[in-house]
């Protein structure tokens, strides 16, 4: 049979340009990859040799030859491609029919995470129906993208509940800005969140300066202790610390419409606690529907592993991958399928775990049923007094006077603290000067099982 080989040569050429192995002229004009030699080795085998010395600007022989690159060509060729061992660079085509890729999973069930992997993030299924998990240990920082109705939702909301499943409070703790107010609503006033899930910019930018005291916080304790990780700190410690959690959705949005863009205080302060907190046990999760190059260029090399489900363009997919292809995924699908970027090597292709609707909120309901309450029963005294006698308003002095001398006496530094405390957690409003007295949130009120009548227990 012959090969046409100039041909091939043509259809390498296009696929590079495709994953963006080229150069872009102010004119427009392309400066594409090219060959300084095509040749046939009997029968088996072609050979076209790239130039070297005509590479197009920023493009290097190491990525041209990558794992990734060498699969995609071989998709497009149709044979295996492979990288000949001499100096420069040649791809050796094998005119043998690379065996058919098997058929993606139609549905991945979440399935109970391996067995010795604390805080596994389940991702999905590969095409030989591996089941694909990771760590946070592991993960660094997570970027996932999908345009609406792709199925992030469900993905990041399945994550959840399952991390929950593994660990308690104790154990792991999360903080979760839900700018859009619907996607993480479920997870408001579970023990393990950090503070009330923050719904509003400014909300979101008190949140961020939490993190970021938390961050310094814990560099701290980790340089006091003399240790590198989590694990070797808790070993040490005589109290343990949470692994932290971040989940910022709609990131995209909330940067550009509701802090005014990159160059706003909270987005640097956000990207500053990105580099140095994934040393001291926190792990961010970039997540949205939008993908913007200016926004995601600053995280998205601060991400051991970036996920995209179906997004609208190649420009979307590089912004979130680093290369094009998400969007050629299938917009709808059984489960939801996605490019999974878990190592450095390259992209693979996941069907994502899944979980019906009405399972997961059985078990979110389920999860929160069997977790202990995150106040005290002196602490959920304090709030009963203070929404049924003082009108909802936590005044330190008053009820350092109203329990002095009884069982649930506290001291009054032990309460100030208390009151700091609960307002960087959401669960009191911000005291607006010295003398005035800091308000009970709705979220608290629900926390301590009191409805917002008048402070009368659940």
């Amino acid at each position: 049979m012959t090969h046409d080989i100039p041909a091939m040569a043509l259809q390498v050429r296009q696929a590079l340009t495709g994953l963006g192995f080229c150069y872009q002229c102010k004119d427009g004009s392309l400066v594409e990859v090219s060959f300084k030699g095509l040749q046939r080795a009997g029968d088996r085998y072609a050979i076209l040799e790239l130039d070297p010395h005509r590479l197009p600007p920023r493009v290097s022989i190491p990525a041209l030859e990558s794992d990734r690159v060498l699969a995609h060509l071989s998709a497009v060729v149709g044979f295996p491609v492979k990288r000949l061992n001499t100096v420069g660079l040649s791809y050796v085509v094998c005119f043998e029919r690379a065996p058919k890729a098997a058929p993606m999973p139609a549905r991945a069930l979440l399935s109970p995470r391996p067995e010795g992997m604390p805080y596994a993030w389940p991702f999905g299924v590969d095409r030989a129906g591996r089941q694909v998990w990771q760590s946070l240990d592991k993960t660094g920082h997570i970027l996932l993208a999908g345009q609406t109705g792709s199925g992030k939702s469900t993905l990041l909301s399945l994550a959840l509940v399952s991390l929950f499943d593994q660990h308690g409070p104790d154990e792991l703790q999360a903080l979760l800005i839900d700018p859009k107010a619907v996607e993480l609503a479920p997870f408001a006033g579970l023990p393990h969140l950090a503070q009330a899930v923050a719904v509003t910019p400014a909300a979101a930018s008190s949140a961020v300066g939490w993190l970021v005291q938390e961050v310094d916080r814990r560099q701290a304790l980790f340089a006091g202790a003399g240790c590198k990780n989590l694990a070797g700190y808790n070993a040490r410690a005589g109290q343990p610390l949470p692994r932290l959690l971040v989940v910022i959705d709609e990131v995209v949005s909330l940067v550009l419409g509701g802090w005014g863009g990159v160059r706003a205080e909270p987005y640097r302060a956000l990207v500053d606690a990105a580099v140095r907190a994934r040393a001291f046990g926190v792990t961010l999760v970039f997540a949205g529907q939008s993908a913007r190059a200016d926004v995601l260029d600053l995280v998205r090399e601060q991400c051991g592993v970036k996920l995209a489900l179906r997004l609208d363009t190649p420009y979307a997919s590089k912004a979130a991958l680093g290369v094009t292809g998400a969007e050629t995924l299938p917009a709808k699908t059984p489960g939801r399928m996605l490019a999974a970027g878990l190592t450095p090597e390259g992209i693979e292709t996941l069907q994502g775990f899944y979980l019906p609707e009405a399972e997961l909120e059985a078990r979110l309901a389920t999860l929160r049923g069997r977790l202990p309450s995150p106040l005290s029963e002196q602490e959920r005294v304090f709030v009963t007094y203070a929404a049924r006698d003082l009108g909802g308003a936590f005044k330190v002095q008053v009820l350092y006077e109203a329990f002095k001398g009884s069982d649930w006496h506290m001291s009054w530094p032990a309460l100030r603290k208390l009151a700091e405390r609960w307002e960087l957690r959401g669960w009191l409003t911000p005291q607006a000067n010295s003398a005035t007295a800091r308000q009970i949130t709705p979220e608290l009120l629900r926390v301590a099982g009191l409805d917002l009548a008048g402070g009368q227990a659940l």
